[in-house]
């Protein structure tokens, strides 16, 4: 084969490897979905179980009681919510605050840590766990009244193990910026594929902001690399029940929305989604069915593709001996390019391009997937947070 030939098919396959996460495997998800759905059953219990809440919470002396307020304005009977609050070292008014506060829940505990990071946390208060169910979220969540019942009413089904409720960042600074334009098409894109997913077999997706699980599927997270709220529902998966997602079920998270914010979130998705695959890799085998391909589809080739782009890179200067392929690869990749940088021009100046601003997005994502893959490779922690900086995807 010539050089020609051989960037032609490195870049047939790059582009394919592309194609496929953003456009082929959700209509490959929609026709499974069409003939292979097996939606579970949600039904309120009239004996409702207790639930415990868990918190891990640094620096949040800003949030932390907007979240403890939300959870005693929830319809779930109080008498039935146990909450414990980890305190990873916080060196703000944070301990004070949690110390003052008046629950009208069942139980209120704080627990104090010299920063072992939010896993450590976490594992430490899982043995404090004495409930049927636990309900995980964050100290910058607002869990909307009617969030904990929806979630509870899916373990109805003896098949559910875990339910992942929906984030809305309304809380925070909305703007037209390509930060609040990307995210908004991307997690529709999202949701659409979690709800096909979770009617399929198990969600693969993750939302630390708010989710549940049966006690009897918690398992100490052994990397501090890891995303609790991902290996903890990949576990529940592995144990032979499913994992899925309640858009119905709302946490509002007060943080502001910027092109960094997402950056930062992406990053740490995937670090830290990178080493929770790896503690449940198992599941990447064919044998799990449904949700190997989920995984394979969802996570893995969707982070995979920085890398796919860069051989694309490669493989179009390889072809520059065929001046057509060489042309259609070439003055493809410089609209990308120049449609990004309007997009950043857009970004820059406040003015709204909302099909540049997406093309932005798209490349400072995919950068941001390369940062988070290389982080892991480096052995990167993920989480130890600041409040300044706390991001997910």
């Amino acid at each position: 084969m010539t050089l020609a030939e051989i960037g032609t098919t490195l870049a047939l396959i790059s582009v394919v490897a592309i194609l496929y996460p953003l456009v082929i495997y959700p209509m490959l998800l929609a026709l499974a979905h069409a003939i292979a759905r097996r939606p579970a059953v949600a039904a309120m219990p009239t004996d409702l179980p207790e639930i415990t809440v868990l918190i891990a919470a640094h620096n949040e002396e800003r949030l932390i009681e907007a979240c403890l307020h939300s959870i005693d304005s929830s319809t779930y009977p109080h008498h039935l919510i146990h909450v414990i609050v980890g305190d990873d070292g916080s060196t703000d008014r944070t301990p004070e605050l949690l110390r003052s506060y008046e629950s009208t829940v069942a139980s209120f505990r704080i627990r104090r840590f010299e920063r072992l990071g939010k896993n450590g946390v976490l594992n430490a208060l899982f043995a404090d766990v004495t409930t049927p169910f636990v309900v995980l979220t964050d100290a910058d969540c607002r869990i909307a009244p009617d969030a904990i019942p929806r979630l509870l009413s899916w373990m109805s089904d003896v098949e559910v193990g875990c339910v992942i409720g929906r984030t809305d960042r309304s809380g925070g600074a909305r703007t037209t910026d390509s930060a609040s334009q990307g995210e908004a098409s991307y997690r529709g894109l999202e949701a659409t594929m979690n709800a096909m997913e979770s009617a399929i077999a198990s969600t693969v997706t993750s939302n630390g902001h708010l989710y549940a699980l049966r006690t009897s599927n918690l398992r100490a997270i052994p990397d501090k690399r890891a995303s609790d709220d991902f290996l903890l529902p990949l576990y529940t998966i592995l144990a032979g029940q499913r994992s899925i997602v309640d858009t119905s079920a709302l946490v509002v998270e007060e943080r502001t929305n910027s092109i960094q914010q997402e950056m930062s979130r992406t990053i740490r998705t995937v670090s830290g989604g990178l080493a929770s695959i790896a503690c449940a890799r198992a599941l990447l085998s064919p044998r799990y069915g449904m949700v190997s391909w989920f995984l394979w589809s969802h996570r893995m080739l969707r982070w995979l593709m920085p890398w796919f782009i860069v051989v694309l890179l490669v493989a179009t200067a390889l072809t520059v001996e065929n001046t057509t392929v060489f042309s259609v690869l070439f003055y493809t990749e410089f609209a990308v390019i120049f449609a990004a940088f309007v997009g950043h021009l857009a970004e820059t100046t406040g003015v709204r391009l909302r099909p540049f601003q997406f093309v932005y997005f798209f490349v400072v994502m995919n950068a941001s997937m390369l940062a988070g893959m290389l982080r892991y490779l480096a052995g990167g922690q993920i989480d130890r947070w600041s409040p300044s900086a706390k991001g997910r995807a």
